[in-house]
């Protein structure tokens, strides 16, 4: 039995999907389970984003973006990369909510809490 507060075996996984995403460039929002666990990675930061996790929180900086027309461009993909994550997320939110009420109802489930972690709430 796994008494550490996270998975080895979803935090691999987790890891080779960042390299994946890192790999092509590209943002994703991840999460995966298994029984008792679960970890997420919000990746915000591929080089076409102007905002990044810091360990203060949200960063947002247009300086590596030279000209006006860089900046200006890096402000228009990372706003469509928010909101096209936001509503991928939601709309998927909403499938799950209704397949999580049918199975709870079919099988008169009794929830308990899982562990849900991400890498900056276990790698302090």
């Amino acid at each position: 039995m796994n008494n550490l507060p996270y998975s080895p075996k979803l935090r691999k996984a987790i890891d080779e999907i960042k390299g994946v995403l890192d790999k092509y460039d590209i943002a994703g929002l991840i999460v995966l389970h298994e029984p008792n666990h679960g970890e997420f990675l919000l990746n915000i930061n591929p080089s076409y984003s102007c905002i990044s996790f810091q360990a203060d929180g949200l960063r947002i900086n247009t300086k590596p973006f030279e000209s006006t027309e860089s900046k200006n461009e890096a402000v228009k993909n990372t706003c469509n990369m928010t909101s096209s994550l936001f509503e991928m997320a939601f709309k998927q939110v909403q499938n799950l909510k209704l397949i999580d009420d049918l199975v709870t109802e079919k099988f008169e489930a009794k929830h308990t809490k899982g562990k849900f972690t991400d890498r900056r709430s276990t790698d302090n």
